[in-house]
Protein backbone atom coordinates (compact mmCIF):
# COMPACT_ATOMS: atom_id res chain seq x y z
CA UNK A 1 0.00 0.00 0.00
CA UNK A 2 1.39 3.34 -0.56
CA UNK A 3 0.62 6.72 0.01
CA UNK A 4 -1.14 9.10 -2.79
CA UNK A 5 0.77 12.23 -3.00
CA UNK A 6 -1.66 14.96 -2.60
CA UNK A 7 -1.32 18.89 -1.56
CA UNK A 8 -1.56 19.19 2.01
CA UNK A 9 -4.69 17.16 3.43
CA UNK A 10 -7.93 18.52 4.38
CA UNK A 11 -8.73 18.70 7.33
CA UNK A 12 -7.86 15.98 9.97
CA UNK A 13 -7.73 13.38 7.27
CA UNK A 14 -4.36 11.44 8.32
CA UNK A 15 -3.85 9.84 4.87
CA UNK A 16 -4.81 9.04 0.78
CA UNK A 17 -3.68 5.41 0.31
CA UNK A 18 -3.77 3.45 -2.70
CA UNK A 19 -3.14 -0.07 -2.51
CA UNK A 20 -3.98 -2.88 -5.12
CA UNK A 21 -5.70 -5.59 -3.33
CA UNK A 22 -7.46 -4.33 0.07
CA UNK A 23 -6.37 -4.84 3.00
CA UNK A 24 -7.33 -3.74 6.17
CA UNK A 25 -4.90 -5.56 8.50
CA UNK A 26 -4.64 -2.10 10.74
CA UNK A 27 -7.87 -2.05 11.26
CA UNK A 28 -9.04 -2.98 15.06
CA UNK A 29 -10.80 -6.05 14.86
CA UNK A 30 -13.94 -4.58 17.35
CA UNK A 31 -15.48 -2.44 14.59
CA UNK A 32 -18.86 -1.95 12.26
CA UNK A 33 -18.54 -1.96 8.61
CA UNK A 34 -20.91 0.25 6.61
CA UNK A 35 -21.25 -1.12 3.10
CA UNK A 36 -23.19 -1.77 -0.01
CA UNK A 37 -24.44 -4.88 -0.52
CA UNK A 38 -23.47 -4.81 -3.65
CA UNK A 39 -19.39 -5.35 -3.48
CA UNK A 40 -20.25 -8.44 -0.33
CA UNK A 41 -19.03 -10.41 -3.42
CA UNK A 42 -15.06 -8.94 -3.60
CA UNK A 43 -14.65 -8.64 0.07
CA UNK A 44 -12.90 -11.84 1.69
CA UNK A 45 -14.31 -13.74 4.59
CA UNK A 46 -11.17 -12.99 6.57
CA UNK A 47 -12.26 -9.00 6.18
CA UNK A 48 -15.88 -9.41 6.85
CA UNK A 49 -14.84 -11.25 10.06
CA UNK A 50 -12.76 -8.58 11.21
CA UNK A 51 -16.01 -6.80 12.32
CA UNK A 52 -18.56 -6.80 15.45
CA UNK A 53 -20.80 -6.26 13.03
CA UNK A 54 -21.69 -5.11 9.22
CA UNK A 55 -24.86 -2.84 8.40
CA UNK A 56 -25.39 -2.49 4.54
CA UNK A 57 -26.70 0.55 3.04
CA UNK A 58 -28.58 0.28 -0.84
CA UNK A 59 -26.23 2.05 -2.91
CA UNK A 60 -27.81 5.37 -5.02
CA UNK A 61 -30.06 8.40 -4.32
CA UNK A 62 -32.86 5.48 -2.17
CA UNK A 63 -30.49 4.32 0.19
CA UNK A 64 -29.22 7.64 1.49
CA UNK A 65 -33.08 8.87 3.11
CA UNK A 66 -33.00 10.46 7.07
CA UNK A 67 -35.83 7.98 7.32
CA UNK A 68 -33.23 5.31 6.80
CA UNK A 69 -30.57 7.15 8.47
CA UNK A 70 -32.46 7.40 11.89
CA UNK A 71 -33.73 3.44 11.57
CA UNK A 72 -29.75 2.47 11.13
CA UNK A 73 -28.86 4.85 14.34
CA UNK A 74 -31.65 3.39 16.73
CA UNK A 75 -30.99 -0.30 15.31
CA UNK A 76 -26.98 -0.10 15.88
CA UNK A 77 -27.35 1.96 18.59
CA UNK A 78 -24.91 0.04 20.63
CA UNK A 79 -22.84 -1.41 17.97
CA UNK A 80 -21.82 2.08 17.10
CA UNK A 81 -21.49 3.15 20.39
CA UNK A 82 -18.83 0.33 21.71
CA UNK A 83 -17.20 0.05 18.32
CA UNK A 84 -13.31 0.74 18.05
CA UNK A 85 -13.85 1.88 14.68
CA UNK A 86 -15.72 2.74 11.59
CA UNK A 87 -15.26 1.49 7.74
CA UNK A 88 -17.05 2.35 5.17
CA UNK A 89 -17.18 0.56 1.42
CA UNK A 90 -19.40 1.75 -1.02
CA UNK A 91 -20.18 3.95 -4.23
CA UNK A 92 -21.42 7.75 -3.44
CA UNK A 93 -24.21 7.30 -1.20
CA UNK A 94 -23.60 4.80 0.75
CA UNK A 95 -20.56 7.15 1.75
CA UNK A 96 -23.03 9.61 2.11
CA UNK A 97 -24.80 7.76 4.90
CA UNK A 98 -21.53 6.54 6.38
CA UNK A 99 -20.08 10.16 7.01
CA UNK A 100 -23.52 11.17 8.64
CA UNK A 101 -23.53 8.55 10.64
CA UNK A 102 -19.91 9.26 11.89
CA UNK A 103 -20.84 12.51 12.19
CA UNK A 104 -23.72 11.57 14.53
CA UNK A 105 -21.37 9.78 16.69
CA UNK A 106 -19.04 12.07 17.09
CA UNK A 107 -21.53 14.64 17.94
CA UNK A 108 -22.69 12.67 20.79
CA UNK A 109 -19.31 12.05 22.42
CA UNK A 110 -17.84 8.75 20.44
CA UNK A 111 -15.06 9.69 17.52
CA UNK A 112 -13.21 5.96 16.58
CA UNK A 113 -11.10 6.26 13.92
CA UNK A 114 -13.30 6.42 10.23
CA UNK A 115 -12.09 4.74 7.10
CA UNK A 116 -13.49 4.99 3.68
CA UNK A 117 -12.96 2.86 0.78
CA UNK A 118 -14.80 4.26 -2.17
CA UNK A 119 -16.15 1.79 -4.99
CA UNK A 120 -17.06 3.97 -7.95
CA UNK A 121 -15.10 6.59 -10.14
CA UNK A 122 -17.65 9.13 -9.26
CA UNK A 123 -17.09 8.46 -5.05
CA UNK A 124 -13.60 8.58 -5.70
CA UNK A 125 -13.53 11.56 -7.47
CA UNK A 126 -16.29 13.05 -5.98
CA UNK A 127 -17.38 12.19 -2.72
CA UNK A 128 -14.40 10.66 -0.93
CA UNK A 129 -12.34 14.03 -0.37
CA UNK A 130 -13.86 16.79 1.29
CA UNK A 131 -16.16 14.32 3.09
CA UNK A 132 -19.65 15.86 3.10
CA UNK A 133 -22.63 13.80 4.77
CA UNK A 134 -25.55 14.76 2.66
CA UNK A 135 -29.12 12.87 2.83
CA UNK A 136 -32.36 13.11 0.73
CA UNK A 137 -35.46 14.43 2.51
CA UNK A 138 -38.88 14.62 1.24
CA UNK A 139 -37.53 13.24 -2.40
CA UNK A 140 -35.07 16.59 -2.45
CA UNK A 141 -31.61 15.61 -3.06
CA UNK A 142 -28.87 16.53 -0.70
CA UNK A 143 -30.87 18.71 2.08
CA UNK A 144 -29.29 17.42 4.95
CA UNK A 145 -25.80 17.88 5.05
CA UNK A 146 -22.72 17.60 7.60
CA UNK A 147 -18.86 17.58 7.21
CA UNK A 148 -16.89 15.29 8.68
CA UNK A 149 -13.32 13.92 7.72
CA UNK A 150 -12.29 10.49 7.79
CA UNK A 151 -9.06 9.35 9.46
CA UNK A 152 -8.34 7.70 5.91
CA UNK A 153 -8.68 7.23 2.48
CA UNK A 154 -7.83 4.04 0.62
CA UNK A 155 -8.55 3.87 -3.12
CA UNK A 156 -8.45 -0.04 -4.91
CA UNK A 157 -8.43 0.11 -8.00
CA UNK A 158 -9.65 -3.37 -8.05
CA UNK A 159 -13.74 -1.95 -7.77
CA UNK A 160 -12.96 -0.37 -10.85
CA UNK A 161 -12.87 -3.48 -12.85
CA UNK A 162 -16.36 -4.79 -11.42
CA UNK A 163 -17.77 -1.28 -12.39
CA UNK A 164 -20.03 -1.07 -15.45
CA UNK A 165 -18.44 1.36 -17.82
CA UNK A 166 -21.52 3.98 -17.93
CA UNK A 167 -20.68 4.09 -14.59
CA UNK A 168 -17.39 4.64 -15.56
CA UNK A 169 -17.84 7.05 -17.81
CA UNK A 170 -20.73 8.98 -15.30
CA UNK A 171 -17.51 9.59 -12.91
CA UNK A 172 -15.35 11.21 -15.84
CA UNK A 173 -18.07 14.23 -16.13
CA UNK A 174 -16.81 14.96 -12.51
CA UNK A 175 -12.88 14.81 -14.11
CA UNK A 176 -14.03 16.48 -16.74
CA UNK A 177 -14.88 19.23 -14.41
CA UNK A 178 -12.07 19.63 -12.48
CA UNK A 179 -9.90 19.46 -15.78
CA UNK A 180 -11.96 22.50 -17.03
CA UNK A 181 -11.46 24.85 -13.92
CA UNK A 182 -8.05 23.48 -13.41
CA UNK A 183 -6.15 21.54 -15.95
CA UNK A 184 -3.22 23.46 -18.04
CA UNK A 185 -0.03 22.54 -20.43
CA UNK A 186 2.30 23.18 -17.05
CA UNK A 187 0.15 20.90 -14.60
CA UNK A 188 -0.60 17.74 -16.57
CA UNK A 189 0.71 15.12 -14.64
CA UNK A 190 -0.90 16.41 -11.23
CA UNK A 191 -4.27 17.41 -12.86
CA UNK A 192 -6.51 16.01 -15.51
CA UNK A 193 -6.65 16.86 -18.60
CA UNK A 194 -9.61 17.53 -20.77
CA UNK A 195 -7.95 15.83 -23.34
CA UNK A 196 -7.95 12.95 -21.74
CA UNK A 197 -11.45 12.71 -20.15
CA UNK A 198 -12.54 13.73 -23.65
CA UNK A 199 -10.75 10.66 -25.09
CA UNK A 200 -11.89 8.28 -22.00
CA UNK A 201 -15.51 9.29 -22.14
CA UNK A 202 -15.53 8.48 -25.81
CA UNK A 203 -13.42 5.07 -25.64
CA UNK A 204 -16.16 2.31 -26.04
CA UNK A 205 -14.64 0.35 -23.12
CA UNK A 206 -11.94 2.45 -21.01
CA UNK A 207 -9.69 0.50 -19.44
CA UNK A 208 -8.84 0.59 -15.58
CA UNK A 209 -4.93 1.17 -16.67
CA UNK A 210 -6.24 4.41 -18.21
CA UNK A 211 -9.29 5.98 -15.84
CA UNK A 212 -7.32 5.24 -12.40
CA UNK A 213 -4.63 7.78 -12.85
CA UNK A 214 -7.08 10.23 -13.79
CA UNK A 215 -9.09 9.49 -10.85
CA UNK A 216 -5.55 10.36 -8.70
CA UNK A 217 -4.83 13.35 -10.61
CA UNK A 218 -8.60 14.14 -9.89
CA UNK A 219 -8.10 14.04 -6.01
CA UNK A 220 -4.82 15.86 -6.68
CA UNK A 221 -6.77 18.80 -8.20
CA UNK A 222 -9.49 18.73 -5.66
CA UNK A 223 -7.48 18.52 -2.75
CA UNK A 224 -5.53 21.83 -4.11
CA UNK A 225 -9.44 23.62 -3.46
CA UNK A 226 -10.07 22.12 -0.34
CA UNK A 227 -6.70 23.69 0.45
CA UNK A 228 -7.16 27.22 -0.63
CA UNK A 229 -10.90 26.80 1.20
CA UNK A 230 -9.20 25.79 4.68
CA UNK A 231 -6.78 28.77 4.45
CA UNK A 232 -9.26 31.17 4.42
CA UNK A 233 -11.12 31.17 0.78
CA UNK A 234 -14.33 30.31 1.32
CA UNK A 235 -15.39 31.72 -2.09
CA UNK A 236 -13.29 29.06 -3.82
CA UNK A 237 -15.98 26.48 -2.77
CA UNK A 238 -18.47 27.88 -5.37
CA UNK A 239 -15.96 26.28 -8.14
CA UNK A 240 -16.87 22.74 -6.99
CA UNK A 241 -20.14 23.82 -7.96
CA UNK A 242 -20.01 24.36 -11.58
CA UNK A 243 -21.89 22.28 -13.70
CA UNK A 244 -24.40 21.88 -11.15
CA UNK A 245 -26.58 24.82 -11.10
CA UNK A 246 -29.02 23.05 -13.46
CA UNK A 247 -27.39 19.06 -12.45
CA UNK A 248 -29.45 18.95 -9.14
CA UNK A 249 -32.81 20.41 -9.97
CA UNK A 250 -33.00 18.22 -12.94
CA UNK A 251 -31.72 15.24 -10.56
CA UNK A 252 -35.23 16.66 -8.28
CA UNK A 253 -37.47 16.86 -11.69
CA UNK A 254 -36.40 13.08 -12.70
CA UNK A 255 -37.38 12.35 -9.20
CA UNK A 256 -33.48 11.45 -8.38
CA UNK A 257 -33.69 8.59 -10.99
CA UNK A 258 -31.15 10.95 -13.34
CA UNK A 259 -27.64 9.79 -12.45
CA UNK A 260 -25.60 12.56 -11.11
CA UNK A 261 -22.82 11.92 -13.41
CA UNK A 262 -25.20 12.33 -16.55
CA UNK A 263 -26.71 15.71 -14.79
CA UNK A 264 -23.79 17.17 -14.09
CA UNK A 265 -22.06 16.59 -18.14
CA UNK A 266 -25.23 17.76 -19.14
CA UNK A 267 -24.62 20.57 -16.89
CA UNK A 268 -21.23 21.50 -17.68
CA UNK A 269 -22.95 21.83 -21.58
CA UNK A 270 -25.15 24.23 -20.16
CA UNK A 271 -22.82 26.31 -17.95
CA UNK A 272 -20.30 26.31 -20.60
CA UNK A 273 -22.36 27.77 -23.40
CA UNK A 274 -23.45 30.40 -20.82
CA UNK A 275 -19.95 30.92 -18.98
CA UNK A 276 -17.51 29.35 -20.97
CA UNK A 277 -15.04 28.43 -22.09
CA UNK A 278 -16.27 29.32 -25.80
CA UNK A 279 -17.13 26.14 -27.77
CA UNK A 280 -16.76 23.82 -24.86
CA UNK A 281 -20.78 22.99 -24.92
CA UNK A 282 -20.33 22.26 -29.11
CA UNK A 283 -17.53 19.59 -27.67
CA UNK A 284 -19.51 18.10 -24.90
CA UNK A 285 -22.35 17.52 -27.24
CA UNK A 286 -20.21 15.64 -29.40
CA UNK A 287 -18.93 13.69 -26.86
CA UNK A 288 -22.58 13.41 -24.87
CA UNK A 289 -23.10 10.87 -27.58
CA UNK A 290 -20.91 7.97 -26.36
CA UNK A 291 -22.35 8.37 -22.65
CA UNK A 292 -25.21 6.96 -21.25
CA UNK A 293 -26.69 10.41 -21.36
CA UNK A 294 -27.42 10.14 -25.01
CA UNK A 295 -29.53 7.78 -24.27
CA UNK A 296 -31.63 9.79 -21.72
CA UNK A 297 -31.97 13.11 -23.00
CA UNK A 298 -36.01 12.32 -23.97
CA UNK A 299 -36.61 11.63 -20.65
CA UNK A 300 -34.64 14.79 -19.12
CA UNK A 301 -36.65 17.00 -21.27
CA UNK A 302 -38.75 18.69 -18.82
CA UNK A 303 -41.42 21.22 -19.22
CA UNK A 304 -40.80 24.96 -17.63
CA UNK A 305 -42.86 24.54 -14.67
CA UNK A 306 -41.91 21.35 -14.13
CA UNK A 307 -38.27 22.84 -14.29
CA UNK A 308 -38.62 26.58 -12.25
CA UNK A 309 -40.01 24.24 -9.77
CA UNK A 310 -37.23 22.10 -9.17
CA UNK A 311 -34.86 24.93 -9.56
CA UNK A 312 -36.99 26.62 -6.87
CA UNK A 313 -36.73 23.40 -4.49
CA UNK A 314 -33.57 21.35 -5.45
CA UNK A 315 -31.08 23.99 -6.39
CA UNK A 316 -28.40 24.65 -4.39
CA UNK A 317 -29.02 27.56 -1.70
CA UNK A 318 -26.06 29.59 -2.68
CA UNK A 319 -26.73 29.94 -5.90
CA UNK A 320 -29.89 31.75 -5.78
CA UNK A 321 -30.72 35.33 -5.33
CA UNK A 322 -34.54 35.01 -5.46
CA UNK A 323 -36.81 36.17 -7.64
CA UNK A 324 -36.17 33.05 -9.93
CA UNK A 325 -32.60 34.56 -10.38
CA UNK A 326 -29.25 32.51 -9.87
CA UNK A 327 -25.51 33.01 -10.21
CA UNK A 328 -22.86 30.85 -12.42
CA UNK A 329 -19.22 30.68 -12.07
CA UNK A 330 -17.68 32.43 -14.67
CA UNK A 331 -14.95 30.32 -16.13
CA UNK A 332 -13.52 32.46 -19.28
CA UNK A 333 -10.97 29.87 -20.23
CA UNK A 334 -10.00 26.15 -19.55
CA UNK A 335 -7.55 25.65 -16.37
CA UNK A 336 -8.41 29.21 -15.14
CA UNK A 337 -8.15 28.07 -11.35
CA UNK A 338 -5.31 25.78 -12.21
CA UNK A 339 -3.36 28.24 -9.49
CA UNK A 340 -5.09 28.65 -6.04
CA UNK A 341 -4.58 30.80 -2.82
CA UNK A 342 -6.52 32.23 -0.26
CA UNK A 343 -6.73 35.78 -2.84
CA UNK A 344 -7.76 33.81 -5.41
CA UNK A 345 -11.37 35.33 -6.97
CA UNK A 346 -14.39 33.41 -8.49
CA UNK A 347 -16.24 36.07 -10.24
CA UNK A 348 -19.84 34.96 -11.51
CA UNK A 349 -22.47 36.16 -14.27
CA UNK A 350 -26.26 36.40 -13.11
CA UNK A 351 -29.21 34.44 -15.30
CA UNK A 352 -32.97 34.24 -14.73
CA UNK A 353 -34.71 31.32 -14.66
CA UNK A 354 -35.76 31.48 -18.41
CA UNK A 355 -32.38 31.81 -19.71
CA UNK A 356 -30.93 28.83 -18.02
CA UNK A 357 -33.81 26.74 -19.24
CA UNK A 358 -33.43 27.93 -22.56
CA UNK A 359 -30.07 26.89 -22.69
CA UNK A 360 -31.02 23.57 -20.99
CA UNK A 361 -33.09 23.55 -24.08
CA UNK A 362 -31.32 23.96 -26.60
CA UNK A 363 -28.25 22.00 -25.19
CA UNK A 364 -30.39 19.03 -25.04
CA UNK A 365 -32.07 19.68 -28.80
CA UNK A 366 -28.84 19.46 -30.39
CA UNK A 367 -27.39 16.39 -28.03
CA UNK A 368 -30.34 14.54 -29.27
CA UNK A 369 -29.33 15.49 -32.97
CA UNK A 370 -25.74 14.73 -32.24
CA UNK A 371 -26.70 11.02 -30.80
CA UNK A 372 -29.16 10.66 -33.63
CA UNK A 373 -26.40 11.22 -36.68
CA UNK A 374 -24.21 8.66 -34.34
CA UNK A 375 -26.77 6.12 -33.61
CA UNK A 376 -27.01 5.95 -37.75
CA UNK A 377 -23.20 5.91 -38.44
Amino acid sequence: MTDLRLSPIAGNVKSIQVCKGLSLSAIPDNGVLILDPCVLPLLGKDLLSKFREIIQVEGGENGKTEERFLSLLLQHREALEQSDCLVAIGGGGTLNMATSIAHAMASAGHAPPYHIVPTTLLAMVDVAYGSLGRLNRNGLKNKIRCAYDPTAIILDPVFLRHLPVAEIKRGLAECLKHALLQSTPDNKDRFPTVEECLFLLKKEHPSVENVFPVAEKTLNAKAAVITAINEGNKLIENILSYGHVDAEPREGASGLRLSHGDAVLLGLAIEAALCGPAKMDETIIEVIPYTPLGKELNLIDFDSDVMREAYRSSGKPRFSLGADRYRVVRLSTAGQFASLNKETNVDFMEFDFKTLFDAGCRIIRHSTMSAKSFANQ
